[in-house]
């Protein structure tokens, strides 16, 4: 539900900012390999008596057969697709919602 609710506010400014020039897009992320698990890593790794190595290397692998590219996201792949937003090639492309996901998410 709340992809959809940023999906209508991306739209909803594009619509508005127009007559500005404004362009606004979205990035909608998929699964990612970062840090931001840290914690939760080294409780469930404490709990299943592994390292937190094998902890993670277990859970990418887990989530990477859920990804139709069959790998986790980079941070890298978010960079790219900033990069192309905030380029020149980009000026007439406004109101989406890019679906960084490895094939999760299609719409």
């Amino acid at each position: 539900a709340s992809k959809w609710a940023v999906i209508g506010i991306v739209q909803a400014l594009a619509m508005e900012l127009a007559p500005y020039k404004i362009n606004v897009n979205a990035i909608n992320p998929g699964f990612f390999a970062t840090n931001l698990r840290d914690s939760e890593a080294i409780r469930q790794s404490r709990e299943k008596g592994i390292s937190v190595e094998q902890f993670r290397e277990e859970e990418y692998k887990m989530l990477a057969n859920m990804v139709p590219l069959k790998r986790m996201g980079r941070l890298e792949d978010i960079a790219d697709v900033t990069y192309f937003l905030v380029s020149e090639q980009s000026q007439y492309l406004t109101g989406v919602n890019i679906n960084v996901t490895g094939g999760t998410l299609m719409h």
